[in-house]
Formats: C-alpha cells, structure tokens, sequence
C-alpha cells in the first residue's frame, strides 16, 4: 500500500467514528421545472417560508421573526449521508438502465431520487448567484448531469466488481466495458486503475478533509481532535463511501447469485441513536439489511433455481 493510501487509510478509520461522519444534506418535499431549461430538464425545490404573524391592529407596523425569515416549509429534513446512508454509492449507481430511456422515463427516476435523498449538488447547476464558491444549495437539479453521474457510477463500479470478483477477474465484464491489454492481468489492471483515477477525481472536486474538536459532554472540554471528511455536495459523499470501499479491498460482501460478483454493501457503521427532533415516518429510503445476500429478486430467483428446485428434481438414487 502506497504511503497515499496509508494516509487515506487511516483518516478513514478515525472517520468511522459516527460523530465523525456528521455533515448533512437537504432533502425538500416538492419541485417543479425550472422556466428557460428548454436543452434539458432543470428541476428546483422552491423556498417556501411560513406565513407571518397577523399585526394585533391592522396596517400596523410589524417586525417579522429572525427565524421565519430562514424557515423552510418545503424542507422535509436534514441527514448525514456518511453515516445515514453508508450504502448509497451503490443504490446510486444502481439506477442505470441499459438503452435508451425517455425524458419522461428519466425525470421520474430524478425526482424519486432526489425527494429520498436530496439532489447531487452538482457545480455549475446547483448554486444561485452570489452565493460563496463552497456551498452549494442542495435545491437544482439537471435531468443531463443526473444521468451522466448515474451512468459514470455504475461503470466505475462495474470495472471495479469485475476486476475484484472473488473467483479472479471477470473476462466478460471486463470485455463488456471495453477493458484495455491483451490478458485478463492486463485488463484487470487497466480496471483497477481507471477506477481508482475516476475517483481520485471525484474527491479533489467535491471532498476536503475536515478537523473535528472532540470534547466531554458535561463540560465541552476539549479531548482532543481527530481528521475526519467534509462534502460540497451528495455525489461527493456517495464517492467518499466509494473510495473507502476501494480502500477495503475486495472483501466487500458480494451477491450470492449464480455468476453474480456485485457488491451488496459497503458498510456495516452502527445505526446512530434517533434524533429526538426529528419526526416519525419522515420520508426516506431504508438503509441496506447486514442480512441481504442477493443484488436483486433475479438473482435469488436464480440461487433458488440452481441449489434448491434442480436438486429436488434429481431422481432418487441417480
């Protein structure tokens, strides 16, 4: 392992910490399309603040609250991605389809995503003018960016899975997605290093790293301080989770279906306490089961198949 990867390695360790791993990302009720987005869809959460108080006597003068000035009734809540949701690169990279698919087809899939999980806070889409170069808003969304970042997770995680399959290299999978030299070690290679670059990538654009000042509870004395990761924006987050999977190895749990090589989880971080602020039933996608062992219902149709029903049909004695 690279000195590199050393660094990284362990600043992902003291990251795994759940109080580490604490930056958050909106996730808004209600979008529309954006007027002008006539290339591409544009999707925005509007602002939508409370009502103000009524003044006790009509036309009277009235100076409206601090805190309904920044109030958000569209705003359904706040997570920590790192923590909340340490699988979504892989329920990300999940929703590419192959072929084509319709606009309709697409900003269905978008808007199911990005009212689970809030939008990718991609540069260039996702901020409003005169806001600072570092923060992005968390409200635009573009149907164009959406899907090339769907399509680019899955290939990295495809090249990924096959060069890392249990078995040894996948051939096909490695064909499929035009892996470069003349053997399987070759290609597997080319593989591993493009993937790991398209992540490195990620990383410089929408990551920084982050000191936390660790204290006692009683007293907010500090204890000591510890590196942990910060995001500019979800797909930034969804890389991070990516990054560290890579830096596992290959050890990652991998479906159990006939042929199948594809990494079902990332990780395995304690479910952190419930916030008390937080509501019942609010809205969000459960975290991937410890338990699950199958990528799809068509694979564990298939396990099913191949070690249950043809061994049942074996005449006896045969």
């Amino acid at each position: 392992m690279s000195q590199r990867n050393r660094q990284f390695a362990y600043v992902r360790d003291k990251a795994a910490k759940s109080e580490h791993l604490g930056t958050v990302w909106p996730v808004f009720r209600d979008f529309e399309i954006e007027e002008g987005a006539e290339h591409y869809a544009i999707v925005y959460a509007p602002h939508k603040p409370p009502e103000p108080p009524k003044p006790k006597q009509p036309g009277a003068w009235q100076r409206i609250p601090t805190n309904l000035l920044f109030e958000d009734l569209n705003l359904e809540r706040e997570y920590a991605p790192l923590r909340d949701e340490p699988d979504l690169f892989l329920k990300f990279a999940s929703l590419a389809r192959e072929g084509f698919i319709t606009e309709d087809e697409g900003l269905k899939v978008m808007l199911d995503w990005v009212k689970s999980y809030g939008v990718l806070g991609l540069e260039g889409v996702d901020r409003s003018a005169g806001i600072s170069l570092r923060w992005r808003e968390g409200r635009r969304e573009s149907l164009y960016g959406f899907v090339r970042a769907v399509r680019r997770a899955a290939w990295c995680l495809a090249l990924y899975e096959a060069a890392t399959a249990p078995d040894g290299p996948n051939a096909d999978a490695l064909k499929k997605h035009q892996a470069e030299g003349d053997t399987l070690e070759e290609k597997q290679e080319w593989a591993l290093k493009v993937a790991g670059n398209h992540v490195d990538d990620q990383l410089i654009e929408e990551c920084y790293p982050k000191l936390y000042r660790e204290v006692l509870a009683k007293t907010d004395e500090t204890v000591g301080f510890a590196q942990g990761w910060g995001f500019h924006s979800l797909l930034g987050a969804m890389y991070l989770q990516m990054a560290w999977l890579m830096s596992e190895g290959s050890n990652a749990p991998r479906c159990k279906g006939p042929g199948c090589h594809r990494i079902i989880r990332i990780g395995d971080l304690e479910q952190p306490a419930v916030d008390p602020g937080l509501k019942r039933n609010a809205r969000g996608k459960y975290r991937t089961r410890k338990d699950k062992v199958f990528c799809s219902r068509n694979c564990k149709n298939k396990w099913r198949y191949h070690y249950v029903l043809k061994r049942s049909l074996v005449p006896r004695g045969a």
